[in-house]
């Protein structure tokens, strides 16, 4: 995996794993929530797969965000 590529899916995962811990929310209603399985989540979350613009969409619909805030580094826990 590129450099930018790992950057930016350590980011999204970050981001995610915050977001799901502030919303009291778990990874399969996220998965739920993108229309894709958990483990489908996951390869998305590892970096071997990606995640589309609908997707990002539906996680900032869920999330009540921007899809652009995935992309920026998640605050320190």
């Amino acid at each position: 995996m590129d450099e930018l590529k790992q950057i930016a899916v350590s980011n999204i995962s970050k981001r995610l794993e915050a977001y799901t811990v502030e919303n009291n929310t778990t990874k399969d209603a996220v998965a739920r929530a993108i229309g894709c399985s958990r483990t489908a989540l996951y390869q998305k979350l590892s970096g071997n797969s990606t995640f589309t613009l609908f997707e990002g969409y539906q996680l900032a619909k869920l999330f009540g965000c921007q899809v652009a805030d995935f992309f920026t580094e998640a605050p320190a826990a």
